[in-house]
């Protein structure tokens, strides 16, 4: 039984580590999974915006979400050019993790 963890706790704990400043953390609502009646999964998603993302930075830091043992899922990832600063991007990701329900 995994336990359940505070999405954007996690994000603010990873993001620390690899030097990504998350510049903002959105609630998302998601379609299917939790229209479910029957379904014990609830989907819990958040969409962060990081601006002047280093690449090296960013590719590390989403790795270790993706691998981090903790059930989290990055479903989008968009990536906008800056033109202030070409070589670091912006960057915008929907960021999931699933709950069984009741707890």
């Amino acid at each position: 039984k995994r336990q359940s963890i505070q999405l954007t706790t996690f994000l603010g704990q990873q993001s620390a580590k690899f030097g990504i400043r998350i510049d903002s953390i959105n609630p998302v609502l998601i379609d299917g999974i939790d229209s479910k009646a029957k379904s014990r999964i609830k989907p819990q998603a958040v969409r962060i915006s990081i601006q002047g993302a280093d690449l090296a930075s960013l590719a590390r830091f989403l790795d270790a979400l993706e691998n981090s043992g903790k059930t989290v899922k990055i479903r989008q990832l968009k990536l906008n050019p800056n033109f202030t600063t070409p070589s670091k991007p912006d960057v915008t990701a929907q960021v999931v993790t699933y709950k069984l329900k009741g707890n």
